[in-house]
């Protein structure tokens, strides 16, 4: 029941976090490795919205790899501002779309969606306690425990899309694109408040 009440927290957010984007949209299968990263255009205009909810992550993360630096962030979320630059990153993504980011936090799991992200206030981006922002990678993550597990995710701002389901129109879903990913010690303070 608490997984499905954050699973549905976040849907709402999602869907509440932004206006349309652009006419075409690409799909990354997670649940079959021989589609992993093979790409899906669909017009919007020759499309009918699907019956039941679906996120895409549009990303070459091999291209990318070669496109940006990861070494040097354009911004680097660790103790201070948590919340408040995650909140701006939704509210204003245009300005921080294809920024190199540096995020500290937990790394946790609902479900087949990964999010980096700290003990927090609670906020329209927050997961059951945690602030936090999705991210996705194609490292293994195999010795990452949900919730116990701190990391510093290095990647680039992206957005996708969220199909609300009931054939409805999608709605911006943002989240890191993780080029790298490494473990972390814990911080001294492991809550953010601002």
């Amino acid at each position: 029941m608490k997984k499905g009440l954050i699973y549905g927290i976040v849907v709402i957010c999602l869907v509440l976090s932004g206006a349309f984007a652009s006419r075409s949209y690409n799909r990354r299968m997670d649940d079959d490795d021989a589609m992993k990263n093979q790409e899906i255009v669909v017009e919007e205009s020759s499309m009918e919205y699907p019956k039941m909810p679906l996120n895409t992550y549009p990303f070459d993360i091999e291209e990318d790899r070669k496109v940006f630096d990861v070494s040097k962030p354009d911004l680097y979320l660790k103790d201070s501002l948590y919340a408040a630059t995650i909140n701006d990153w939704y509210m204003n993504f245009a300005d921080y779309k294809d920024k190199v980011i540096w995020m500290d936090g937990l790394y946790f799991k609902l479900g087949k969606s990964t999010f980096v992200g700290r003990i927090g206030p609670s906020c329209p981006f927050c997961n059951g306690g945690y602030v936090s922002f999705e991210f996705h990678t194609d490292l293994p993550l195999d010795g990452f425990v949900s919730e116990k597990t701190w990391v510093r995710v290095k990647g680039v701002l992206k957005e996708g899309k969220l199909y609300p389901g009931d054939k409805k129109a999608p709605y911006p879903l943002y989240y890191l694109e993780g080029i790298d990913v490494e473990k972390i010690d814990a911080p001294d303070v492991e809550e953010v408040f601002d």
